[in-house]
């Protein structure tokens, strides 16, 4: 049986298959959601570990940057690459290699080795591998699944990573009181779980593919071509980077209003259950895309956020303020599955790694920025200047989405051609499958 037939007949089997009972999506969602848990323990105590070894709050910053740095730098070529080469390899590769790294921090301190180099050189390598991983993973998912479940599983990988924003920091917390680098080592075992599901999972992460031709340049220039061409998709492209903007800034209100209210740190340690939250209530966000349209959500979930913004200026206490930025940050994460549901749909898997690295640049791009020009305005200006500013950038962006002219057309299901930027196959926007 030729690759292309075993492709065709795992997709055909997948169609008959419910998501619970999926295999090779259950391993890999078991595997991937242990990881994520053990990721965000290593990633919440690591800056405290250095900040115990050396004093300085610096280099803590320094440490931690250094985790996300490799992504501006290696996720165009990662992409290009991961559509030349075996999706699930790489990602069992990047495992044995983080396993390997986070494992030898509790070694190098039982032996008395432990130094600062050898904490930076892994946060690097540790960055290095999550590029190539992440987006491997990205693109690897609409490929276990049959096509009319991709919506239903990415909001399961959604609620996965959010549900691991919340368990991390508190177990990283624990874990960290008992011993320094017992986080690492159980980021470490985290990565040896996710190697055996990866290696237990049948199926391939990609399709049968021609002989890759051209330099990697020029495959990387069409990823950038292939974006700019679909219209959509590149406005999907520039909200992402409109979100996660928002998401940051709106963190660092958040807490610079609790401390001003004079909440306790228990109560300012909540904004990491937030997102949490969220990630608990993915099962009604999937209802929800199961029965609106693109744009009208779109439209809810933008303009309930310029609505409730305001509130966070005369909210009394530290409580309702949870509650407020809880509801905030679920419609711009209901938005924010949406439109990833919408992309996996959409994206040939030909162009998959390519297409995915290069709208990631650019939704990720503008975070640092925008935090950075957040905690200058805070500073500067005061809280009420700040929301203001953010509450200007919101509605902004809500009158772009209300005007997309292809936003419009995508309500009705309509396919628009190559030639317009679409897909020539195109699926029916009417509902998220």
């Amino acid at each position: 049986m030729s690759a292309i037939e075993a492709g065709l007949q795992q997709e055909g089997a997948a169609q008959d298959v419910p998501l619970r009972r999926n295999r090779d999506f259950l391993l890999l969602m078991g595997g991937q959601y242990t990881s994520a848990v053990g990721s965000q323990v290593s990633q919440f105590a690591f800056p405290l570990l250095v900040l115990a070894m050396t004093g300085s709050a610096g280099w803590a910053g320094l440490a931690a940057a250094l985790v996300g740095a490799p992504f501006f730098f290696l996720c165009l070529p990662a992409g290009a690459l991961l559509d030349r080469w075996d999706r699930k390899r790489v990602m069992i590769l990047c495992d044995v290699g983080r396993a390997l790294c986070l494992g030898s921090i509790p070694l190098a301190f039982v032996l008395g080795r432990l130094t600062l180099l050898q904490l930076c050189a892994c946060a690097l390598v540790e960055g290095c591998l999550f590029t190539f991983f992440d987006i491997a993973l990205s693109s690897g998912v609409p490929r276990v699944v049959a096509p009319a479940q991709v919506g239903r599983a990415t909001t399961i990988e959604s609620q996965m990573r959010q549900t691991s924003f919340m368990l991390g920091p508190v177990l990283g917390g624990i874990l960290f009181g008992i011993g320094r680098t017992l986080p690492a080592l159980v980021d470490a075992l985290s990565y040896l779980v996710s190697i055996f599901s990866l290696a237990s999972i049948k199926g391939a992460f990609q399709t049968e593919r021609a002989e890759t031709a051209g330099s990697l340049g020029s495959q990387i220039r069409e990823g950038f071509a292939w974006l700019w061409q679909h219209r959509l998709i590149r406005f999907f492209a520039v909200l992402a980077a409109v979100g996660n903007s928002f998401d940051n800034s709106l963190w660092l209100i958040f807490v610079v209003l609790a401390v001003h209210m004079h909440a306790p740190s228990w109560s300012i340690g909540t904004a990491f259950g937030l997102a949490g939250i969220s990630g608990f209530l993915a099962p009604l966000a999937n209802m929800l895309l199961q029965r609106f349209p693109l744009r009208p959500l779109l439209l809810i979930t933008q303009w309930s956020t310029v609505i409730l913004l305001p509130a966070l200026l005369v909210i009394p206490n530290v409580a309702l303020l949870c509650v407020l930025v809880g509801v905030i940050i679920f419609a711009s994460a209901l938005q924010g599955t949406y439109l990833y549901s919408y992309r996996q749909r959409i994206v040939p898997d030909q162009v998959m790694g390519r297409a995915t690295s290069v709208f990631r640049l650019i939704a990720y791009t503008g975070s640092p920025i925008a935090l950075w020009a957040t905690g200058l305005l805070l500073q500067f200006a005061g809280a009420g200047a700040t929301v203001l500013a953010l509450l200007t950038m919101t509605l902004l962006t809500a009158i772009m989405v209300t005007l997309n002219v292809q936003v419009r057309h995508a309500q009705t299901g309509e396919k628009v051609g190559a030639g317009q930027g679409e897909a020539p196959d195109a699926v029916s926007n009417n509902r998220d499958a």
